[in-house]
């Protein structure tokens, strides 16, 4: 399992509309990213395409690229640490490696969904909204929606 950066917005400022809340956005992730470029304020590229963001090994990873500091310009004009990419607020985002199957994704659904279900004795609906928040949460949006497409057919076989 990889982690990618998940930008959330520019530091310091609510991005959120009010006719927006509980609407879904299309999430923006970290494509690259070079602290050195011009003149040691930094590049950053992103992409609306898990399958192009950078990806890590790990939390640790992810925020040490975050938090770089260029050696060109380490210190800002005010004595504080430069960090360009801290103009960003970001999550980082554990994503399925690309070994994990949309096939894979919708048994491991069902599993969680059937042990919340049967072993913690939770409704059955209850359980199946649980199971798949924890999937997304652990896969991403995207790759989610891929395994639903095999269980919207599955269902569909019954």
């Amino acid at each position: 399992m990889s982690v990618v950066i998940c930008i959330e917005g520019i530091a310091g400022q609510v991005t959120t509309k009010p006719e927006l809340a509980g609407t879904a956005t299309r999430a923006t992730y970290l494509k690259s990213y070079d602290p050195e470029a011009h003149d040691g304020r930094g590049d950053l590229v992103a992409t609306h395409e898990l399958a192009e963001a950078q990806r890590f090994a790990d939390h640790d990873e992810a925020m040490r690229v975050y938090l770089q500091q260029p050696a060109s310009r380490p210190w800002r004009g005010d004595g504080q640490a430069n960090r360009p990419a801290c103009a960003f607020t970001i999550s980082v985002v554990a994503v399925p490696d690309d070994d994990v199957t949309p096939g894979a994704l919708a048994e491991e659904w069902v599993e969680r969904a059937a042990i919340m279900e049967f072993d913690g004795g939770e409704q059955r609906a209850e359980a199946e909204i649980r199971a798949w928040a924890l999937m997304r949460d652990k896969y991403g949006t995207e790759a989610c929606a891929r395994a639903q497409d095999i269980i919207d057919l599955s269902e569909e076989l019954t």
